[in-house]
């Protein structure tokens, strides 16, 4: 009997996961004394949040940080390999200069020092969500890296783009569409990156490769922020990422 679609996408992404924790990496920056706990703190987190010549146009709000630690989490799902993890949640918020009532927020999970592996992973959702929860972000920590989600800017983790599609009846939220389409991944990443050089001291001539998880709409978002100006991934998407043209649709 041929394989599923699902069970041949989830034996990718497994293998992926596996190949990118078997690639030969650049040697660690971060202090070997430094631990999970001492980098789990607000005050840290805050010290090392991007600036915001990161990516100009924006401003993080520095009193809006927050960190968790978590310890021995289980996690487990078809599109990464079952393992117990520990990690920092640094969540925090930023606005886009000179839009009225802006707000996007973005939570990025930190392995602990020993373990990073100068990698960073971007995880998205699929369909109108613009991320999947929890559903992906272990896929990063798993293998040595900072991973993240963002709200996309509506509101809450929870809440889908078509809630603010239209600014009024026959008028388009041109700003959310851009923020679902492409604008908010791209921004993830950036930011995301930055939190990891800074969070673990990597000098600026090491590089942090950079990768993507999601299905469907979201692999279409990948493939722009791996595109044209937008390069702020190092590979193509490991997803399901669906593309449509004038000429063709399909599914890669």
């Amino acid at each position: 009997m041929a394989p599923t679609i699902s069970a041949v996408v989830a034996g990718a992404l497994v293998l992926a996961a596996r190949t990118v924790a078997a690639v030969q990496t650049p040697g660690k920056a971060c202090p070997a004394t430094a631990t999970l706990d001492s980098i789990c703190t607000t005050t840290y987190a805050r010290s090392v949040l991007p600036d915001n010549h990161a990516l100009p146009g924006i401003t993080i709000d520095a009193s809006s940080v927050e960190t968790t630690l978590a310890l021995n989490v289980s996690v487990s799902s078809g599109w990464y390999p079952a393992a117990t993890i520990d990690y920092c949640n640094v969540a925090f918020a930023y606005s886009h200069d000179g839009i009225a009532n802006d707000k996007v927020h973005v939570t990025y999970w930190l392995p602990a020092p020993s373990a990073f592996r100068n990698r960073y992973v971007s995880t998205g959702g699929g369909g109108l969500a613009i991320n999947s929860g929890t559903g992906y972000i272990p896929s990063g920590v798993i293998v040595g890296a900072v991973s993240g989600i963002t709200d996309g800017g509506f509101g809450s983790f929870q809440t889908n783009c078509d809630q603010f599609f239209l600014e009024s009846e026959g008028v388009v939220n041109w700003q959310s569409t851009k923020m679902f389409g492409y604008q908010a991944h791209h921004e993830l990443a950036v930011l995301g990156k930055a939190l990891a050089r800074n969070a673990y001291k990597v000098p600026s001539k090491q590089k942090i490769f950079s990768y993507y998880q999601g299905c469907s709409r979201a692999g279409a978002r990948a493939g722009a922020s791996c595109s044209g100006t937008r390069t702020s991934l190092t590979a193509p998407p490991s997803a399901l990422p669906r593309f449509a043209t004038p000429s063709s649709k399909s599914t890669i």
